[in-house]
């Protein structure tokens, strides 16, 4: 019946941390066939608590197929992961055990590629959607909050285009001579 009598509960609510995503870096143009290029270089920083980096997704709006980005690399510091080029142009970095970031401080990811494709093709790696930044925070155990309007575009990202190599033959083999056809 009425009147519904119980405990009295009582709610309420923390803010997790943030992951901010920014530039960093010049950028080179790559060679064709250039081995271990630097491709994209940014910064995350975090607020309000530390955060681990466990993965990062990176899509390529550029004109170079995903089969001629091949061996990708990601580094922060002296810290190396392996990625995946998809069929979709993504990057995929998982970054197993993560990379911590202490609340308050930052730190820079380069991603390096050995470099397939023809000259004047374009490699342009942006964030697609916020989830592409997978951060757990160390204060709530959950995902950071991402703030990427550094590099959350095609129009946003360091536009790279691959240079033709320079390509050089050379004989070294025996001198010419006449051969005698009997011995």
């Amino acid at each position: 019946g009425l009147p519904v009598i119980g405990n009295n509960f009582t709610s309420s609510g923390a803010s997790s941390g943030t992951v901010t995503v920014a530039k960093s870096g010049t950028l080179d143009n790559p060679t064709v066939g250039q081995k271990q290029a630097l491709i994209s270089e940014f910064k995350y920083t975090t607020a309000t608590e530390g955060g681990n980096v466990k993965r990062i997704t990176m899509i390529n709006g550029g004109t170079v197929k995903y089969s001629d980005l091949t061996n990708v690399k990601i580094k922060a510091g002296e810290k190396e992961w392996s990625g995946t080029s998809t069929a979709k142009g993504y990057l995929v970095f998982d970054l197993g055990s993560g990379l911590f970031i202490a609340k308050g401080s930052n730190a820079i990811f380069k991603v390096y590629a050995d470099i397939g494709g023809k000259k004047d093709e374009t490699i342009d790696l942006y964030f697609e959607y916020d989830t592409d930044t997978h951060v757990i925070g160390d204060q709530y155990g959950h995902a950071m909050a991402v703030t990427d309007t550094a590099l959350d575009a095609g129009s946003d990202i360091t536009d790279l285009t691959l240079k033709g190599g320079a390509l050089t033959l050379v004989f070294s083999g025996p001198n010419a001579k006449t051969i005698p056809t009997q011995i």
